[in-house]
């Protein structure tokens, strides 16, 4: 037993190895960027070629890898995709990640194209989060449908389940637990809190620090940048980000583990129990604690996603995306 676990180990060291090293030479040897539709075509999946063989590595190395793609001279070109069409189903989001906000975004006059320019900037994100969720969730099930089964969870399962036990603060293989935890967030509940917390993205901390969501920290351990309006005695941050898919990802952290937002876990939950696609506008009542405004902020939030229709965006899919379409049904 102990020969076969040593042997696991030093084949998730190699695969791990393998995954970095084909990252870094991809770094290393950038693609030059084509141009016309064609162009944007390859580049697409290109990116999409990294993203998948960094994902199948996320949990066998050390530390998550994760390629995200440089910001172009022109940010328009990881843009150009119709929202439109995206809320009807007509059309799925590009699989392009931008590592912060466009330039321009605070210059541009039109209140409909910053909004439009903001959403499609966040939109691939929060799918991309949520896709790495979903699979996450999918695998829970496979291993407790097999446990109740009688079957033995294997090395590999089980040193993955460990160490996502660790991330969320539960129970050693208590899946149940688990399940209430690693779940989505709806595209709509994301969106409306990443606009209504980043000022669509003119906020000094969102320019700055690509923080999207006003999440706050105390460690040390964290970026962060001073508030200005800050109360004396007070030693608090607002929290920093490389880029923006780790403020993404944090966010999404947040909610699935903090005390403060376990409403919004169970009340998902029972939506899970019934069968019941995950309502971002209900879920958005779970939130009274994100903010010193308490109903307001509900009622502000609710406002944004009506306005902006953004429960069409909870049946977006990213390209090349395994999801089952149909607002996030229970994966079973």
């Amino acid at each position: 037993m102990k020969r076969t676990l040593v042997f696991e180990r030093a084949m998730l060291g190699l695969l791990a190895g393998c995954v970095a090293a084909y990252t870094g030479f991809v770094i290393q040897n950038p693609i030059e960027r084509p141009t016309g539709s064609e162009g944007s075509a390859m580049l697409a999946e290109a990116y999409e070629a990294a993203a998948t063989i960094t994902a199948a590595g996320r949990y066998l190395a050390k530390t998550p890898v994760e390629v995200v793609p440089l910001k172009e001279n022109d940010p328009q070109w990881a843009l150009d995709y119709s929202l439109a069409s995206v809320s009807k189903g007509e059309t799925v989001v590009p699989r392009i990640f931008l590592s912060s906000l466009p330039d321009d975004i605070d210059e541009t006059p039109e209140v409909a194209e910053r909004k439009e320019m903001f959403f499609k900037t966040v939109l691939p994100l929060v799918l991309k989060t949520n896709e790495e969720l979903a699979a996450d969730r999918r695998r829970l099930w496979k291993i407790q449908y097999r446990s109740r089964l009688g079957l033995k969870v294997d090395a590999l399962d089980q040193i993955w389940l460990d160490g996502l036990t660790q991330s969320y603060g539960v129970r050693r293989n208590d899946i149940a637990a688990l399940l209430e935890k690693v779940d989505v967030i709806p595209p709509s509940l994301a969106l409306a809190q990443a606009a209504e917390e980043s000022g669509w993205g003119r906020s000094r901390f969102a320019k700055e620090g690509n923080a999207l969501f006003g999440q706050w920290t105390f460690s040390d351990k964290h970026m962060g940048l001073d508030p200005e309006e800050r109360d004396d005695g007070e030693t608090h941050r607002v929290r920093a980000f490389e880029n923006l898919t780790q403020s993404v990802k944090a966010y999404m952290k947040n909610l699935n583990t903090h005390r403060a937002y376990r409403g919004l876990r169970i009340l998902r939950s029972n939506m899970r129990s019934k069968g019941s696609p995950l309502d971002g506008y209900l879920l958005a009542g779970a939130l009274t604690r994100y903010s010193a405004r308490g109903d307001d902020y509900v009622v502000a939030l609710r406002s944004l996603m009506e306005a902006n229709g953004l429960s069409a965006f909870d049946d977006a899919r990213l390209h090349g995306a395994t999801l089952p379409k149909a607002k996030f049904k229970p994966f079973i």
